[in-house]
């Protein structure tokens, strides 16, 4: 029942469609009933001449249209019936496909818009274990799955369970006897098609899942294909992805297999059904107890019935499928989300950051930043160093606000972070990461991405400050100039102070650089870091660097060790104690000397 729960909470809003279409779906499954009353009656009271039992509806005016007319007269006329009730089917049947194709369409674009809705506002950590190919094989494989359901196997069940009703009644209403024979071997047949919906829904989630993981393997390759041909991995990777494509042929196989099970032998208890009706009943017609009429009729019936009774294989197999689909959908659906909703006032940040015995740890995990205090004061620069895994990026992101953390334990102007609206935290904190990401747009686009409405003006001061603005015109089409999937034209320095451009293109009152100098050579360094102190408004700047350099003309250095503070002071303060930082100093420092008399 959860299943259907699913499925009635996504179509709210497409109701009246799918309405629409099981009122159509009801009406065509009736009319259906009607033309083997016809046939029977045309067999029977006219060519045979034996008067027949007026139980329903149309063979009484039947009867009455038949008055004073000849058996021609009489034929022509149970031809009309029969033309008119086919056309009334037909035109119930078009209505019945249209608005189930507007319900499914409407539904399924409601899905995808609120999946991608879902996807942009997850929490930061679970982007971070994310496996976009699989989400976009949810976003679309199953999406697709749940569409075909809607639009054709949904008013398909309604079909099956109306015209067996249906069938069933106006079969009892003709001869009993023959509704128990037409019938005798349904119910094996539903029984088996149950224990093949059961096998066959287990075997479609093993083959959706490896679905996904192959979509997967395939991005993550296709992505990285650089890499692979850098060091050689062809054939590596290529086995892999052969050993995740066999994997799932055999998963489809196996599926295939009982669904050819499953058809072949419902196939032959449907004949067995059929057989018994034609041998039985051609035998009570030559001992008198049926009319002729009525042995034609309920092989007709008997065909109705069969027909939806086999087309249940493919039913529950659509059923199975969009079972399984659904609820990897719900499954991602289900993952939390952090709140959008926008205050309109906007609240203003000044810049001043104070950690207050910040302690955090992802979920499962070791704390990785223990009980660490600091008061950063507006317009100030803070340098941040230490070893790799010493928790860096982390204490960035949570200054940012991409990741929550409790209560109390970041402020921002004296009030908890938590208190800003997340839509005015993220436009008021820049900050530029570690692997900066660029859309496959234009230059210009991707550095005004947060207001493309920007001046051209704020766009090129953006891009001076980054010492970008002449390595762009250096470009044949400038700003325009088409920089591919990922930034995959640029070196990894120009991606660099794209991203840095992208940031501060706004004046925003905190610019957290997380390691975001790396790819750039010591006189672009120099230049950028020059450039920002010498902007119009100071803003409270942190930079995570490995080079010292970087970090040095910083107010007061940060050193990052385990988690833990292990000292903070100015650059002239940490080389004069023996630790971390002096040791990292005497190592750089003959770079650093380079550097100066190239700068």
């Amino acid at each position: 029942m959860e299943f259907f729960q699913q499925i009635r909470e996504h179509i709210r809003g497409s109701e009246r469609y799918f309405l629409i279409a099981i009122g159509s779906v009801l009406v065509a499954s009736y009319l259906s009933t009607l033309s083997p009353l016809i046939i029977q009656f045309a067999i029977d009271q006219l060519l045979a001449g034996q008067p027949l039992e007026q139980h329903h509806w149309l063979s009484r005016l039947l009867n009455q249209g038949m008055v004073g007319l000849t058996a021609n007269q009489g034929l022509f006329l149970m031809g009309l019936a029969l033309a008119i009730v086919m056309a009334s089917r037909g035109i119930f049947d078009f209505y019945k496909g249209r608005h189930a194709a507007l319900a499914s369409e409407t539904t399924v674009e409601r899905i995808r818009d609120k999946l991608y809705t879902h996807l942009q506002h997850l929490y930061f950590e679970e982007l971070g274990d994310a496996k976009s190919g699989e989400w976009i094989q949810r976003c679309s494989s199953d999406v697709e799955t749940v569409r075909k359901f809607l639009a054709n196997q949904m008013t398909e069940i309604i079909r099956a369970i109306a015209l067996f009703g249906f069938t069933v009644g106006m079969m009892l209403q003709i001869d009993w006897r023959m509704t128990i024979l037409s019938t005798f071997l349904i119910p094996p047949i539903f029984g088996f098609a149950y224990f093949f919906f059961m096998k066959v829904q287990r075997l479609f989630q093993d083959m959706d899942e490896t679905e996904g993981a192959l979509s997967a393997l395939l991005q993550e390759n296709l992505m990285g294909v650089r890499v692979i041909r850098a060091f050689g991995r062809e054939a590596t990777e290529a086995a892999k992805f052969d050993e995740k494509s066999q994997e799932y042929r055999d998963k489809t196989m196996k599926l295939v297999k009982a669904i050819a099970v499953y058809w072949g032998s419902s196939d032959f208890l449907a004949m067995m059904q059929r057989t018994l009706v034609i041998l039985v009943g051609t035998v009570w017609a030559v001992q008198g107890r049926v009319s002729l009429g009525t042995v034609v009729a309920f092989f007709t019936y008997i065909n109705m019935i069969l027909w939806p009774i086999r087309q249940m294989g493919r039913i529950l197999t659509d059923l199975s499928k969009c079972k399984v689909s659904l609820g990897r959908i719900e499954e991602l659906l289900a993952l939390p989300t952090e709140n959008f909703d926008e205050d309109e006032s906007m609240k203003t940040i000044s810049g001043r950051v104070e950690l207050r015995n910040l302690t955090f740890a992802y979920p499962g995990e070791t704390p990785i930043l223990e009980d660490l205090n600091l008061i950063i004061e507006k317009g100030e620069t803070i340098g941040i160093v230490g070893p790799t895994g010493a928790g860096k990026s982390t204490l960035a992101h949570l200054i940012a606000g991409l990741i929550p953390v409790e209560a109390d334990q970041i402020l921002i102007d004296g009030e908890d972070i938590g208190s800003f609206p997340v839509k005015a935290l993220r436009r008021q904190i820049g900050i530029v990461m570690q692997e900066p990401f660029l859309f496959a747009r234009n230059i210009r686009r991707n550095i005004a991405i947060k207001d493309e409405s920007v001046s051209d003006q704020d766009v090129i001061g953006a891009t001076e400050t980054a010492s970008l603005h002449q390595t762009i015109l250096g470009f044949d089409a400038g700003y325009e100039t088409e920089i591919g999937e990922r930034g995959v034209s640029l070196s990894g320095g120009q991606k660099q102070r794209m991203a840095i451009a992208r940031t501060i293109i706004d004046e925003v009152p905190i610019v957290i650089f997380d390691d975001s100098l790396s790819a750039v050579d010591a006189g672009t360094d120099i230049e950028i870091r020059n450039r920002l102190k010498g902007r119009k408004h100071q803003a409270t700047t942190l930079i995570i660097a490995h080079r010292l350099n970087s970090v040095m003309h910083a107010d007061r250095i940060l050193i990052l060790r385990d988690g833990r503070i292990e000292a903070v002071g100015t650059h002239g303060e940490l080389v004069k104690e023996k630790g971390y930082y002096q040791r990292l100093w005497e190592i750089q420092k003959g770079d650093w000397k380079e550097e100066n008399r190239c700068g």
